[in-house]
């Protein structure tokens, strides 16, 4: 499968797949998910939704996953703000209508 939208806090994959982060956003802090290693046309190997879920490694500050050729891609969860910090991002993996929660990241401080 291939990545054919790679933006701030959402991936989507050619089969329909998506991941994507919501985060906890205030008057103070702006928190997203950086796709920035997950670049438009980036080949991963074809999968369902509960095959993406358990290929996706998740840490504390954001998720990897191996694309095509074994290597992974790093998604890191940032933090934007001017002082105060809210909680961060929760990862979700969508399939049409499914909305599946991975859990939440904390974000690293920009």
């Amino acid at each position: 499968m291939k990545v054919v939208s790679s933006q701030e806090n959402a991936l989507e994959f050619d089969n329909g797949l998506s991941i994507c982060g919501v985060g906890e956003n205030d008057c103070c802090a702006v928190n997203y998910i950086d796709f920035e290693q997950f670049e438009k046309g980036t080949e991963f190997p074809t999968m369902t939704a509960g095959q993406l879920i358990d290929a996706i490694s998740m840490k504390e500050d954001g998720f990897s996953l191996k694309d095509s050729q074994g290597l992974p891609k790093w998604a890191q969860a940032r933090s934007q703000n001017n002082g105060y910090y809210s909680r961060m991002t929760e990862l979700f993996v969508e399939d049409g209508d499914r909305k599946i929660s991975l859990g939440e990241l904390d974000g690293e401080l920009e």
